[in-house]
């Protein structure tokens, strides 16, 4: 027991030799780095008041020795209590510490920091709710992003509140037409195609204003004939039923000769009912026949594809 306690009484003698030394090599630094001609300068124009020559004469001496620890501390205090540049005295704090982390004024270099870390927080703070730095401009510019997306969103809505609009409109001038066609005539005598399908069944060329003006005149020259024959004696129409039948068969007589009209077609490219009909028969309304032949490949609107073999009725 008393060979354990020499043992530990001489390791602690040991060990508070060597504090001892450290303390008196660290005065001995700090004393060092207080000689300098630099360091004297610039603590005589703090001494004096002058401050911003004191403080550019402590950038010297940190400039010139690194390792002034002293001259770090001195600069640091000046930056945070006279300058108000936490970043820069924190900056120097923390260099202080790393060089004497065991000086009698490394306590106070940590508190230091810790309050330098706070003001810079504040006022970083500060300037974000007035507006400037680098994080309120980019504030800024996402917050126009947002406000012209939201313009192109309201303008996005407009134009799809015109379009809803406008196909209403048409549907409902459609329908209208529609109407009208069906009230003209009995079923037996006017053929009433699916309205809904009949621009497909035109020629490509045809646009949607040359269909309407085709339909109003052919609706008033049906008005117009209806009108004269109800004005018409007995003899005149049956003279004008006379004229009809003839125009008929001249038509017939004018037809492709049966042998000449093959009793299949291969639609082509472009060919629509219409054209058909007009190329095998001399005649446009030719169309539903060739329709109702070929009920198993042509659906009830009259749309036929390239390539489909169709038959062509005699």
């Amino acid at each position: 027991m008393t060979t354990n306690r020499l043992s530990k009484a001489v390791s602690f003698m040991i060990v508070a030799v060597m504090l001892a030394a450290c303390g008196r090599i660290a005065r001995q630094e700090l004393r060092e780095d207080r000689a300098g001609h630099l360091y004297q300068a610039a603590m005589a124009d703090y001494t004096a008041g002058r401050i911003d020559a004191a403080i550019k004469g402590f950038e010297k001496v940190v400039r010139a020795t690194p390792g002034n620890a002293s001259a770090r501390f001195q600069l640091a205090t000046l930056l945070q209590d006279r300058r108000q540049d936490y970043l820069a005295a924190l900056c120097q704090y923390k260099e202080y510490l790393m060089q004497s982390p065991a000086s009698d004024k490394a306590e106070l270099a940590k508190e230091r920091a810790e309050v330098c870390e706070r003001q810079y927080a504040a006022l970083l703070l500060e300037k974000l709710k007035e507006g400037e730095g680098p994080v309120a401009a980019e504030i800024s510019r996402l917050k126009s992003s947002l406000d012209k997306a939201l313009a192109d969103n309201a303008k996005l809505r407009e134009d799809l509140a015109d379009a809803l609009r406008e196909t209403a409109a048409t549907k409902r001038e459609s329908e209208r037409v529609r109407r009208l066609v069906t009230s003209l005539g009995d079923e037996e005598s006017v053929e009433r195609p699916d309205l809904s399908s009949a621009r497909e069944l035109l020629d490509e060329e045809d646009d949607e204003a040359s269909d309407r003006v085709a339909l109003a005149d052919d609706v008033s020259k049906l008005v117009a004939e209806e009108k004269e024959e109800r004005r018409e004696t007995p003899f005149a129409v049956a003279a004008k039923k006379k004229k009809t039948s003839q125009d008929e068969a001249e038509k017939k007589a004018e037809e492709p000769p049966h042998e000449k009209r093959p009793a299949e077609y291969v639609v082509q490219e472009g060919d629509t009912l219409y054209k058909i009909a007009m190329r095998f028969y001399g005649r446009r309304s030719a169309w539903t026949k060739i329709r109702d032949a070929n009920k198993t490949v042509i659906s009830i609107d009259g749309r036929v594809n390239a390539g489909e073999t169709i038959k062509l009725p005699e």
